[in-house]
């Protein structure tokens, strides 16, 4: 595209003019000299109009800002951001995909001036001007300027262009700083007068600023938009709205989209302000435009301009036309009114080619000819891109072939027809400049129509359809497309220009034959003079190869097209004398003419071009062969290597064989092939050369070629050579096979393998690199397979499959380390306690080996923190580097490695890996051995050492396994065997306080200590003592706990230890258990008065239990926490306690206490008390003084009554108490119910009765369940067993006196 002016074909967009921006500008700069740059198409996005908008832009920096300044400087960082971003767009783009969303941004000067709009033309010298036309002011790049490019006859400059998409914008961005004096010391008081002055001085030079700036561009009709620049800080003042309005309304600007505020923010923020700036402007922008468009001069408004003579004539109407049209078409490209631009595209190219039908109005090869021919083939080239944006691929194709079918008959006219060079040139120019378009169309994703026949063309009837389509005709025209009528890739339309610069470069010659036998005759045309300065080769190459390139990448590389180009080029280089070139251009096309369809005399056609081309030519240079790359890797026979084995020991021999097949189609006896080089990798492997044997060639189909052993790390470093038959018959195989053999643990490989060819002075290598994961064949129709191994060469062959992932490479291992690994312990582990696990390590080798040993632990699935250490190292993971020392043949070493488990019972994990190396000779002690690898995956591994990776699980199981009974008991305010309760009297007015522990019930926790179920071996307890759990140490949730609705009253290892007779040490084995006894006082509410819920009252402390295994020794005592279950005492409503002493004597009375507490929250009880006798006969036997009936106090919720009888027993034994019957009258109970009702009048009261108990028998679990007492064990292992109470009224024993 670099044939024809930028300005005529780029994409155009409207232009905005970014002003305060720029960096060392000059302060006044001439008019038309901004610094041109770019803007993002993806910069578009809302905008708010006068509104404070928290992302805007900064003013200009000095152009000599470091680069510490600017990171200092919020400011000046966002400047430099700003400037990124605006200029991100491409200049002068040619395919913009993102064009609807686009500005083109130039950063310039604040003082940036625009070009005049119309002057007065002055009259040239000697030429007699219109008085009307010079008194008329005219643009100065108008026909009707004498000074203008295009006076008197011409058409569009690209001046005229430029002026608008560099000069001229549509909109214009200023960006100021707004000032920011200090603040205030004080808010509350505000700033000072001065200072308020000196803000409302400053924001006046600023509106001043813009309104100068306003002026300039209102002249214009230019959109004025101004961001201010201010800090975070700024956007909170409350004074900043009446600044901003105070700017807005002097500077004059628009109330809507021309006042933003920016402060310092994030890329992200950035860019979204960016495109809600261009979005906001964008309709100023089309207005802009679209007012431009009005102003266009139309034919019927030009004025008259005769012809002065002897001048030249002025411009016609129909250049006017011309004029009109394009100047249309253009701003309606600039609004994106692509539809209208095509329009005027289209009357403009039409009246184009009638100004050119008149030699009279455009003479053949004068200057406004050339001028007006380059606009015709850019406006032929704007339409075909319209088209394209509208995906219209075939309206495009057919605008361009017209305007080449148009334009070709013309130029017969002019007399530059097909025999001229000047016409195969203009075609060549339009074919590449095509191909360049699509280029850029599908690198930005536009997708090429497919130009495949439908069915229908081809007589196919569709699935399902029942009757013929209308196309399927007997016409033949109708069964194919034509080529030409679809838009092919760019290869394509390269491979057009390539050979139209050929035809071109035949007429220069004929030219240049005919200047010879003419002299004079085209010396003296300017054309001719060009010509000869172009290097045609080089231009036919390059179009060549473009087309290559793109003809493989559009039709997978195997057409037959694709073989032609190739074809070409050789021929192309070796018309230019370059043979090195046009050998490796003709060996690829004969390469490829393998994988394309085209019969075996025109393939034998194209080698016997080569052949020629050795014999009858010499290379520039003969010290260095000529290196032929060939594409895609593929060689001049379909070679693979495979090796027989996967893996052998140092200094054992390792099979393979290198396989070479030779096309099926392509003769290649007659290839001068001379040597075959193969190269293994290594620095000091040596080179195998397989030497040409001339002789008879050997005809059958599979040949063995045996090279013999061959041997690695070779100090002599020389290139082993063996003589072969190196002529291929028509698909031959030959096969060379080998040994390698390696005195160190590497992984062999094939490297490459060289194919030599000398033919006269040639000397060519066509080298080919083996692919380590899989070697296919350059023939399509042979898809890899598995490799195969020649077994035998005679008749008949036969071949075996090597399935391996990997054939091709052949691994080279040290001899392994014979070692055997034990590890010794007593599983299993116990949690809390330091376990030993011995690991032992026998050397079973005749080596002596250096051991080093790696221990991980794996982390447990409960993410608990487990610990191993290996003598002072300790770790929660790895342990690297334990020195087991040098194992002589037969030697043992052993070391204990301990593990502490945490957490939950389950298996830990742990991989121990055993790295060995050979021990150093005695002899040579100064040297340092090399270190033994740290992992064979992060490095590989000396050949002198080994690593055995072990993995081990152990078990971790509960050392210890607690069962507990809860039994609960009320408490009484009186005391007694439970002891004094905190309910209060009636007039007790201290039971509404709060803050205190109040003692609702007792509970006796029985704990069960043994061996876990799963532990086998026993332990022994030094021992057990119970900790609180204190807030410092265990957090807030305990601290509550500690203090909270549970306290401990006393402990039976508290009385133990107080009789100085201690259990401990004891000694636990699996089936024994160890029973603990603890009495706590429960608190039914908490601080706030609120009840117990579901979770219950957390136990304040835990049991501690220091142990070690049974067997151990002095062993170091482990530590294991127990804790109790949570404390769930009974709901209560009302109850009655009778208290009595536990025995009697005879006619001596006693005192009974009976406490009714109401343990209700919320209600109160009205309470009936009534007694009764029991008869001797039934037990009785006691004479009671008391209360017989009565109605107690109103009992409100929390508190209680007591009622105290005296009583006299007359009968010796066991008898019962008389009955006390405590009736509420406030109680739910019914008919059905233990109380009964009461009619009095019309009113029916409901009685509940109230549940009297024993404070001797009084034990319930959380159920409510009554226990006369718990037996530890005696149900077994897992526990003991409840038994429940009968309750049968209170009974007494009666003792005689």
């Amino acid at each position: 595209m670099n044939s024809y002016p930028n300005e005529l074909l780029a994409q155009h967009v409207p232009l905005m003019f970014v002003a305060g921006l720029t960096e060392g500008s000059d302060p006044s700069p001439g008019p038309g000299s901004p610094t041109v740059t770019t803007s993002p198409p993806e910069a578009v996005g809302r905008s708010s109009s006068g509104s404070i908008s928290q992302p805007s832009a900064p003013v200009e920096v000095a152009a000599n800002t470091s680069g510490d300044a600017i990171a200092s400087d919020p400011f000046a960082e966002l400047v430099s951001r700003l400037r990124t971003v605006l200029t991100y767009r491409k200049k002068g783009a040619v395919w913009d995909p993102l064009r609807a969303r686009a500005f083109q941004v130039i950063l310039v000067d604040k003082a940036v001036r625009f070009p005049h709009r119309k002057v007065y033309p002055p009259a040239p010298r000697g030429e007699v001007v219109n008085a009307a036309i010079s008194t008329t002011p005219h643009s100065p790049l108008s026909p009707m300027t004498p000074t203008s490019p295009v006076y008197p006859d011409g058409l569009i400059t690209p001046i005229w262009i430029r002026k608008h998409v560099e000069l001229v914008p549509s909109v214009f961005v200023l960006f100021l700083r707004l000032s920011e004096l200090p603040a205030a010391a004080n808010p509350l008081e505000g700033r000072d007068d001065s200072l308020k002055e000196e803000e409302r001085r400053r924001d006046a030079e600023l509106a001043t600023e813009i309104s100068n700036r306003k002026k300039a561009t209102g002249e214009r009709g230019i959109k004025l938009t101004v961001v201010l620049l201010a800090s975070r800080q700024m956007l909170d003042d409350p004074s900043l709205d009446s600044r901003l309005s105070f700017i807005r309304r002097q500077g004059g600007l628009d109330s809507r989209a021309a006042l933003f505020v920016l402060s310092p923010v994030s890329q992200s923020e950035l860019n979204d302000f960016v495109k809600s700036l261009q979005s906001a402007l964008r309709e100023p922008a089309m207005e802009y435009y679209a007012a431009h468009s009005k102003r266009v001069p139309s034919i019927s408004g030009m004025p008259a301009a005769p012809n002065p003579s002897p001048g030249p004539r002025p411009l016609r109407s129909i250049g006017w036309q011309v004029r009109y049209d394009y100047k249309l078409a253009l701003f309606a490209e600039f609004r994106m009114e692509e539809e209208v631009a095509r329009k005027h595209y289209e009357d403009c190219w039409t009246s184009l080619v009638e100004m050119f039908g008149s030699t009279a109005i455009l003479p053949p090869r004068t200057k406004r000819w050339a001028e007006a021919k380059v606009l015709a083939d850019c406006v032929a080239i704007k339409l075909t891109k319209l088209f394209l944006y509208h995906n219209e691929p075939h309206l495009a194709l057919a605008t361009f072939n017209r305007h080449i079918q148009k334009f070709s008959e013309l130029s017969r006219g002019w007399g530059i027809g097909e025999e001229t060079f000047e016409f195969w040139s203009w075609q060549a120019r339009q074919y590449r400049i095509l191909a360049e378009l699509l280029e850029l169309a599908v690198r930005a994703g536009y997708k090429l129509p497919n130009a495949t026949i439908p069915p229908s063309l081809l007589g196919i009837r569709p699935p399902g359809a029942n009757s013929p389509s209308p196309n399927q005709q007997s016409d033949s025209k109708a069964l194919g497309i034509n080529p030409s009528h679809v838009l092919q890739h760019p290869g394509y339309f390269y491979y057009l220009s390539a050979t139209c610069t050929l035809l071109r470069y035949e007429r220069f010659l004929t030219a240049v034959q005919q200047e010879e036998r003419q002299p004079g005759s085209l010396s003296q045309s300017p054309g001719f003079v060009n010509e000869k300065k172009v290097e045609h080769h080089s231009v036919i190459i390059e179009l060549f190869t473009k087309a290559y390139e793109l003809f493989k990448r559009f039709r997978s590389g195997q057409s037959r097209q694709t073989f032609y180009i190739a074809y070409r080029i050789a021929e192309t280089y070796h018309a230019a004398g370059n043979y090195e070139s046009a050998i490796r251009w003709a060996t690829e096309s004969l390469l490829v003419s393998a994988r394309v369809a085209i019969d075996q005399e025109e393939r034998s056609t194209y080698q016997g071009d080569l052949e020629a081309i050795l014999k009858n030519s010499s290379p520039p240079s003969t010290e260095e062969p000529l290196v032929i790359e060939l594409p895609e890797g593929r060689p001049l026979f379909d070679a693979s290597v495979v090796f027989w084995r996967a893996e052998v020991s140092i200094g054992e021999p390792a099979p393979f064989q290198i396989t070479a097949v030779a096309p099926g189609d392509i003769s290649l006896s007659g290839l001068p092939l001379t040597a075959i080089r193969i190269q293994f990798e290594g620095e000091k492997s040596p080179a195998v050369v397989i030497e040409h044997a001339e002789g008879e060639t050997d005809t059958a189909t599979v040949q063995r070629i045996d090279i013999g052993e061959i041997t690695m790390q070779s100090e002599k470093n020389v290139e082993e050579r063996v003589k072969a038959d190196l002529r291929w018959p028509l698909g031959a195989t030959k096969v060379f096979c080998g040994t390698l053999v390696s005195s160190s643990a590497v992984a062999l490989k094939a490297k490459s393998i060289t194919f030599v060819i000398k033919q006269g002075s040639w000397n060519i290598e066509v080298p080919y690199e083996f692919d380590t994961d899989s070697s296919p064949g350059i023939f399509p129709d042979k898809p890899a397979t598995t490799k195969q191994w020649l077994v035998s060469s005679a008749m008949p062959f036969k071949f075996i499959p090597v399935r391996r992932a990997v054939a091709s490479v052949c691994s080279v291992r040290p001899k392994p380390h014979s070692l055997h690994v034990e590890f010794q312990h007593s599983a299993p582990a116990y949690l809390d306690e330091r376990y030993p696990l011995l690991i032992k390590i026998s050397n079973i080798d005749e080596r002596e080996l250096d051991t080093v040993v790696d221990v991980l632990l794996h982390p447990a699935e409960d993410e608990s923190v487990n610990k191993i250490s290996f003598e002072e190292e300790e770790s929660t993971g790895l342990i690297k580097g334990v020195q087991f020392g040098t194992l002589q043949p037969g030697g043992i070493a052993s070391k204990t490695l301990y593990i502490y488990n945490s957490g939950f019972p389950g298996n830990r994990v742990l991989d121990v890996s055993i790295r060995t190396r050979l021990h150093a000779l005695e002899h040579d002690e100064s040297s340092t051995a090399p270190p033994i690898p740290e992992s064979p995956t992060t490095a590989a591994a000396p050949s002198d050492s080994s690593e055995l990776l072990r993995t081990i699980a152990i078990p971790v199981v509960r050392p210890f396994e607690c069962v507990s009974q809860v039994t609960y008991h009320r408490t009484t305010a009186s005391g007694g065997s439970r002891g004094q309760s905190s309910f209060k009297e009636i007039l007790d007015l201290t039971q509404f306080e709060r803050g205190e522990f109040d003692v609702k019930y007792e509970a006796m926790v029985v704990s069960e200590l043994g061996i876990g179920k799963d532990g086998r071996c026993g332990a022994e307890v030094g021992g057990v003592e119970w900790v609180d759990i204190k807030s410092d140490n265990a957090g807030a949730v305990l601290g509550e706990q500690a203090d909270g609705q549970a306290r401990l009253v006393s402990s039976s290892l508290d009385d133990v230890a107080s009789e100085g007779d201690s259990d401990f040490p004891l000694a636990l084995e699996p089936d024994d258990n160890y029973a603990v006894i603890h009495r706590f006082h429960i608190d039914t509410e908490d601080e706030v008065g609120q009840s117990i819920d579901e979770r219950g009252i957390p136990c304040p402390g835990e049991l501690v239990i220091k142990w070690r295994r049974i067997g151990s020794g002095d062993g170091p005592w482990s530590t294991s926490r127990l804790s109790f279950p949570a404390f769930r005492p009974p709901v209560d409503t009302i109850i009655g306690i009778v208290r009595v002493p536990p025995s009697a004597t005879l006619h001596r009375p006693f005192p009974v206490t009976l406490t009714i507490q109401n343990r209700q929250s919320t209600r109160s009880a009205d309470l009936i008390l009534s007694t009764e006798s029991t008869p001797a006969a039934e037990g009785g036997g006691f004479i009671i003084a008391g209360p017989k009936q009565c109605r107690l106090p109103t009992l409100l919720p929390n508190s209680s009554v007591e009622v105290k009888f005296n009583v006299v027993p007359m009968v010796c034994g066991v008898g019962k108490l008389p009955g006390f019957k405590v009736l509420d009258r406030r109680g739910a109970g019914g008919d059905d119910g233990p109380g009964g009702a009461v009619t009095t009048g019309e009113e029916t009261i409901k009685l509940e009765a109230v549940q009297i108990v024993d404070e001797g028998l009084d034990s319930r679990d959380e159920e409510g369940v009554d226990l006369l007492l718990y037996v530890p064990g005696a149900a077994g292992p897992g526990g003991g067993s409840k038994l429940e109470a009968k309750r049968d009224g209170v009974s007494l024993l009666v003792l005689p006196y």
